[in-house]
């Protein structure tokens, strides 16, 4: 009678031990928590480089969509002859502890004091925790009444 006995109390044992490695191993494929998800964004009074222009940055600001952020940089011209060029601005930025970068990019025509919008699109949409600078270079300039050129793409 002893060796029924034992016999069962293996094959108990041995099935808790199967038991806990199958939940032990559920445990270890189900998702981890992600990082935070991407949201709306706006930063005023972000530092600005640019030696080309002289500009001011008004507001760096991402619009979260479904499947992408909709980026928009608004500058402030600061040139008394106006500000026309097609420019491109990189946001630096940091997301999850770690910096990245965001390029935007347009034309420019506008009066001095008059604000302007470069924007760009981003697929996947990041998670933006603060803005820390700008830098706006000039990819080509072009006169007054001169048209505007169209960005490509």
């Amino acid at each position: 009678m002893a060796r029924p006995l034992r016999v069962l109390l293996v094959i108990g044992a041995l099935f808790a031990v199967v038991l806990l490695m199958a939940v032990g191993l559920r445990a270890c494929r189900s998702p981890q928590p992600s990082a935070a998800p991407a949201a709306s964004f706006s930063a005023a009074g972000v530092p600005v480089e640019s030696p080309d222009l002289p500009l001011e940055v008004v507001e760096v600001r991402g619009e979260l969509h479904e499947d992408y952020m909709d980026w928009a940089c608004l500058v402030r011209c600061k040139d008394p002859g106006g500000c026309r060029a097609d420019v491109r601005a990189t946001v630096f930025y940091r997301s999850a502890g770690s910096t990245q970068r965001m390029t935007l990019s347009g034309p420019i025509d506008v009066p001095i004091g008059a604000r302007a919008r470069i924007g760009a699109v981003q697929r996947p949409p990041h998670r933006v925790d603060s803005v820390d600078r700008v830098s706006v270079r000039v990819v080509r300039t072009f006169r007054a009444g001169d048209p505007v050129p169209t960005p490509e793409y």
